[in-house]
C-alpha cells in the first residue's frame, strides 16, 4: 500500500529526537552532579536519574538511521565499504579527542577517572572501542561500542545479499540474540567474555528493531503518528513511575530494558517519523540544532558538568540560589561546549573526512542523507 505523502530525504524528527535523548541523558548526570556537590538538599527530581533510559532512544534511532542510510547499497562491496568509512569517521574522530582529554586527566590525576571501578582502565580497548569488562575511559563510550557493533554487522550484510532479504537478515540476528540471551538465563556463568556478551547483548535488539521501524515505513506501513508518539511518551512516563514505586525491576543484564524503556522508545520513533510523513508535526528551530550538536553534547557533556561541579562549594549565594544558579550555569556551558564543539571539531572533521572517503556512485549516494 502506498504512502500518500512522500518520505522526506532526513527526518527532522528523527534529529529531534537526538537532541532530546542527548539532553535527558544531560539532565540525569545533572542530577548526579547535583549530590555528589550540591550543599543542602538536592532540588532536582529524583526521576530525572531515568533520563539515562534515553540511551534507548538513542540505539533505536540507529538503527533507524542504519536502515535508511543502507537502502540501495546491497550487493555492492563499495557500497560497503563506502557506508563503513561514514560510521567509523562519523564516530571515532569526535570521540577520541574526548578521550584524550580524559586520558590527560588520568595521567595528571588517576583517582579522577572511573572511581566507580577502582580507576582502572584500558586505553586500547577504551580508544578503539572495543568490548572489554571496564568502562572506557569517556564513560559514554560503552554506549558506542555497541553502535560500531551493529554498524560492522551491517557492513558485513551489505555486499552479502541482496536487499529484499534485509528483513530476514535482521530476524535470524533478533533470533540468535533472544536464544543467547535464552542461554544466559539457564546457565548464567557462561557468558563471560565480553566479546561474546556484546555479541548476544539484550540492547542490540533496541537497534533491529530501530531498523524495522524505518522498513516497516518505507514499506508503506500507516497509522497514526501522533497517537503512536503519544502511546510511546506515555509508555516512557508509566516505566518511570513503576520502577520508582518498585512495581518494576531492572536487571543487570538489562533484559528489562526492552520492555520498559525499549518497545516505549520504538513507539516514539515510529510515532515521531510517521507523524512527519503526514505533515502533522512540526518543530522549533532549537530543537533542530539541539539534534545537529547531540553527538558532540552527548560526548562533552560530563566533562563539563564534572569541571563546574567540583566548584560548587565556591558558590557564594545562599541555598537555594546557589543550587538554581550553579544547575543554570552547567546547563548553559553544556549546550555551549556541545554547540561550539559541534561547529569548530565535529562539522570540520567530518568535512575533512570527505576528502578521503571512497567515492559514492550514484545508488551510494542515498547514504548522506542521514
Amino acid at each position: 500500500m502506498a504512502i500518500a505523502a512522500p518520505i522526506p530525504a532526513k527526518f527532522a524528527s528523527i534529529q529531534v529526537l537526538r537532541g532530546i535523548a542527548a539532553m535527558l541523558v544531560v539532565f540525569a548526570h545533572l542530577q548526579v552532579v547535583e549530590q555528589r556537590y550540591g550543599l543542602g538538599d538536592p532540588i532536582l527530581p529524583g526521576w530525572l536519574d531515568y533520563g539515562q533510559s534515553s540511551v534507548d532512544l538513542f540505539f533505536v534511532i540507529s538503527g533507524f538511521v542504519i536502515a535508511t542510510v543502507s537502502r540501495a547499497q546491497f550487493r555492492s562491496l563499495p557500497a560497503a565499504g563506502h557506508f563503513l568509512f561514514q560510521r567509523v569517521t562519523r564516530i571515532y574522530p569526535p570521540y577520541w579527542l574526548y578521550s584524550v582529554l580524559v586520558l590527560l586527566v588520568w595521567l595528571y590525576r588517576p583517582g579522577l577517572v572511573n572511581a566507580a571501578q577502582g580507576h582502572q582502565i584500558d586505553i586500547l580497548a577504551s580508544f578503539l572501542l572495543l568490548p572489554q569488562d571496564l568502562l572506557p575511559l569517556l564513560m559514554v563510550g560503552w554506549t558506542l561500542t555497541h553502535e560500531m557493533y551493529f554498524y560492522l554487522v551491517v557492513a558485513l550484510l551489505l555486499p552479502l545479499i541482496p536487499e529484499r532479504l534485509f528483513p530476514l537478515a535482521l530476524t535470524a540476528w533478533a533470533v540468535v540474540v533472544i536464544l543467547g540471551q535464552g542461554h544466559a538465563v539457564l546457565y548464567p556463568g557462561e557468558l563471560l567474555d565480553p566479546t561474546l556478551r556484546l555479541m548476544l547483548h539484550p540492547l542490540t535488539l533496541e537497534f533491529i528493531g530501530g531498523a524495522a521501524v524505518a522498513l516497516l515505513l518505507y514499506g508503506g506501513a500507516g497509522g497514526q503518528g501522533r497517537a503512536i508518539l503519544a502511546l510511546g511518551v506515555a509508555g516512557f512516563i508509566l516505566a518511570v513511575r513503576a520502577l520508582q514505586a518498585g512495581y518494576a525491576v531492572l536487571d543487570g543484564a538489562d533484559r528489562w530494558r526492552l520492555l520498559w524503556f525499549g518497545i516505549p522508545a520504538l513507539l516514539v520513533t515510529y510515532g515521531a517519523a510517521r507523524a512527519e510523513i503526514e505533515g502533522k508535526l512540526r518543530f522549533p528551530a532549537f530543537m533542530r540544532k539541539i539534534g545537529d550538536a547531540s553527538y558532540s553534547i552527548y560526548l562533552s557533556h560530563i566533562l563539563v558538568l564534572s569541571a563546574i561541579g567540583r566548584l560548587w562549594p565556591q558558590a557564594l549565594l545562599p541555598y537555594p540560589l546557589d543550587h538554581v544558579a550553579t544547575l543554570a550555569v552547567m546547563l548553559l556551558a553544556t549546550l555551549g561546549v556541545g554547540w561550539l564543539s559541534y561547529r569548530w571539531v565535529e562539522v570540520p572533521i567530518l568535512q575533512a573526512m570527505r576528502h578521503w572517503s571512497p567515492t559514492p556512485t550514484q545508488r551510494e549516494s542515498r547514504s548522506t542523507a542521514c
